[in-house]
């Protein structure tokens, strides 16, 4: 990462701070008691950071692509039909008049209380 200056930050944080979409994602933090508003950038170094410095510094990256790997939806689909089904389990799980059995070929141990 290229060498950055105090005073390119704070512009970089003053234009976020000032744009409209900035202001709104900053009031929505705010909203939800991660008020980031009252913070500047203090550490070009970004050896002792704030969330101000992380931010305000990402224009300064390098571009190179990442090394996540992007699941496709296609992929994901085989996991969905997971979901509805421990719904439903957490349902029976809560219902007095239903037994829940674990079958499992391997022991194990189930270490939660049904009650």
């Amino acid at each position: 990462m290229q060498t950055i200056e105090i005073e390119r930050l704070r512009q970089v944080w003053e234009k976020v701070c000032g744009d409209q979409d900035g202001r709104r994602a900053l009031a929505k933090l705010a909203r939800d008691s991660f008020d980031l508003r009252r913070l500047s950038p203090q550490d070009a170094t970004l050896r002792h950071p704030n969330w101000a410095d992380y931010i305000a510094a990402l224009p300064f990256l390098p571009t190179r692509p990442t090394r996540r790997q992007v699941h496709l939806a296609t992929e994901l689909r085989k996991h969905r039909a997971l979901i509805p089904a421990l719904r439903r389990l957490a349902l029976k799980m809560n219902d007095p008049f239903c037994e829940v059995v674990v079958v499992r070929f391997r022991p194990f141990r189930l270490t939660c209380a049904l009650s």
